[in-house]
């Protein structure tokens, strides 16, 4: 399943959380990949480690009860557990398992995904009253990721715009020379004559490895109160200190941004989206504070969008339009997805992959067609003959025996072997490894595991 267009590589991935009565094992060194475009499904029991591994991915684990403890997350060109797992580590002492916290790494590494997530890579939370601040309106909190990740872009479409005046131009251009994004500057410097002649002496500067950043912003400072070529408004500009979001930003970007919260709000099918932006999470139904949340996942077109049950407790008719929504944002925008959720019924529906996780183990992982007309794993099996079929007549429905282990001191060998109707000698005592039983269909099981293997 590897290939050239890997968006997300998991491996062998640990996660482990601290608690009175010992050491929760919740990911026991999980595996699997997504690649650009892809919708891979997570489906398994509740307490099977689900939500573990999303939030391990999004590095939203909480350093005071848990930690990734091994394994690699690449994503693009991330390694997402690195700092991680350096800045938060479980001990293991005589009496009851410790987290050791380095204050400076959380710090190194909250910078350092704050770039990332919330802008590459953007995930969809379980509840959406929980998730939506209940204090701010419904266009501050899309507008709030609008500025995190999207000045650049708002900025490019307020330039974009054939009715552009000077005065919008000089409210921009001062905002991109405070908040040091030199990037665009030259992109701006076009559309007025009177910067032109500066921008090879800018170029030059900002070329220039052998000055430091602090004497590249005190140049280029110096050269706008020296050039008489800079409109008035613009002169004596200081290149202050690069800022992600200026404390006050130009009304035309806040204009700017709340049109895009209007657009997005259209796009996940939201009525009357002008008086939406001014409401609160409160004034919504579940189904159109969820939409809300998917808004606020897709802003910024994410590479990678995390759906964590997004259509939990949500009617049958409401299910199928978020699961639309979420299937043409796919369709239309190659969006990578990785979808989590305890319906089977919605994986067939939306996943082109699906990956059968049981006790922080993924047990099997398979094309979807594949997996749902050739299960091979007996808990796999036992999950889609627990599903009603409406043209079979049953006086009850299948059940798998026993319920999910206690992860602080799970069975031996392979997890699923007390509740097994297949169990061996050996599943009791080694832990199986993935094997390929057919293309692109895999199976930690050694009932298909080789002879010599066993």
């Amino acid at each position: 399943m590897s290939g050239m267009n890997t968006i997300l590589k998991v491996e062998d991935l640990k996660t482990q959380f601290v608690s009175w009565n010992g050491l929760v094992k919740a990911l026991d060194g999980i595996s699997f990949e997504i690649r650009s475009g892809e919708c891979l499904g997570l489906v398994g029991e509740t307490g099977c480690g689900k939500s573990v591994t999303a939030l391990s991915i999004m590095n939203l684990i909480p350093e005071t009860s848990g930690a990734v403890t091994g394994g690699k997350i690449t994503f693009e060109d991330y390694n997402l557990v690195e700092t991680q797992m350096a800045a938060c580590k479980v001990i293991q002492t005589k009496t009851k398992p410790r987290l050791k916290v380095r204050r400076s790494k959380i710090k190194e590494n909250s910078r350092k995904m704050n770039k990332i997530r919330g802008g590459m890579l953007s995930m969809i939370f379980q509840e959406p009253m929980t998730t939506l601040n209940p204090v701010m309106t419904i266009g501050e909190q899309i507008t709030d990721v609008l500025y995190a990740h999207q000045i650049s872009e708002l900025t490019q479409r307020i330039i974009a715009r054939k009715s552009i005046t000077e005065e919008e131009l000089r409210v921009i251009y001062k905002h991109c020379v405070e908040g040091n994004d030199l990037k665009f500057l030259f992109d701006f410097v076009d559309l007025n004559n009177g910067l032109k002649g500066i921008v090879p002496q800018i170029e030059f500067i900002i070329n220039r490895k052998d000055i430091t950043n602090y004497r590249k912003k005190k140049m280029i400072s110096d050269l706008f109160d020296k050039d008489r070529s800079v409109p008035t408004q613009i002169n004596r500009l200081k290149v202050w200190k690069s800022i992600r979001v200026p404390r006050f930003l130009p009304p035309l970007l806040k204009q700017e941004a709340e049109k895009v919260a209007i657009e997005l709000l259209s796009k996940v099918s939201i009525p009357e989206p002008t008086k939406v932006i001014i409401q609160y999470p409160h004034e919504l139904s579940g189904g159109m504070r969820q939409r809300v949340v998917i808004a606020i996942a897709i802003a910024c077109n994410p590479h990678l969008l995390i759906a964590d049950e997004p259509t939990t407790a949500l009617d049958v008719t409401t299910q199928a339009q978020i699961l639309d929504i979420i299937k043409d944002l796919k369709n239309i925008h190659s969006m990578s997805i990785l979808f989590i959720t305890h319906d089977l019924g919605v994986i067939s529906d939306i996943s082109d992959k699906v990956a059968v996780m049981y006790a922080g183990n993924i047990v099997e992982m398979a094309y979807t067609e594949n997996l749902f007309e050739r299960p091979k794993h007996p808990y796999t099996q036992g999950l889609l003959k627990s599903i009603p079929v409406y043209e079979q007549k049953k006086t009850e429905l299948a059940a798998i025996p026993g319920s999910v282990p206690n992860l602080v001191h799970p069975p031996e060998g392979c997890r699923f072997n007390p509740r097994c109707d297949h169990v061996m000698e050996i599943c009791r005592t080694t832990k199986p490894v993935m094997t390929e039983v057919e293309e692109n269909h895999s199976v930690a099981c050694w009932l298909y595991s080789k002879k010599e293997e066993k």
